[in-house]
């Protein structure tokens, strides 16, 4: 018959090891790491948003509890729903908006480049209704703002530097 304790102590050093390299995702903390898929086009992006809005950032509306980390919360106004449909969007309609993070990066910077909602520059927000999590946040870390196109439109590329990781 073996006993079970000696296969358990022996284990320990695994197990303890394991949690080490694990932490290092912060899966210690309760952070989900995330690998997101990446648009070709702010066009191919747009399809996949529940909607776009070219819109004006309000103010700051503190931190919502996303993916285990503290993510930015926004209030905009929507100046000109530019495709999709989601209840209470509206051009002249305020709409609070998480700014999706970038989770289990270096430095567990959640906006590496900054946030891209934090600016006084109008901006094209490609928006996802999240129900799985009861969020309206921005599509992706790196798709779910970009400048306005020369049109006032989303523009047919993404700008210089977006997709830099």
């Amino acid at each position: 018959m073996r006993r079970r304790r000696g296969v358990a102590a022996a284990s320990l050093p695994a197990l303890v090891g394991l949690a080490l390299a694990l932490g290092g995702c912060g899966l210690d903390t309760g952070t989900t790491c995330l690998d997101w898929g990446v648009y070709d086009t702010p066009g191919e992006a747009a399809e996949g948003a529940t909607v776009v809005v070219r819109a004006s950032v309000v103010r700051d509306d503190g931190t919502e509890r996303l993916w285990g980390v503290r993510a930015n919360r926004w209030v905009i106004e929507v100046d000109e729903v530019i495709s999709g449909d989601m209840a209470d969007v509206a051009a002249g309609e305020e709409l609070t908006v998480v700014s999706t993070p970038r989770t289990c990066t270096a430095g567990n910077e959640l906006y590496p480049a900054g946030d891209p909602l934090d600016t006084e520059d109008e901006v094209i927000v490609l928006v996802e209704d999240d129900t799985r999590f009861d969020v309206v946040r921005t599509l992706t870390p790196y798709d779910g703002v970009v400048e306005p196109g020369p049109d006032g439109g989303l523009p047919q590329i993404w700008p210089h530097g977006q997709h830099v990781f």
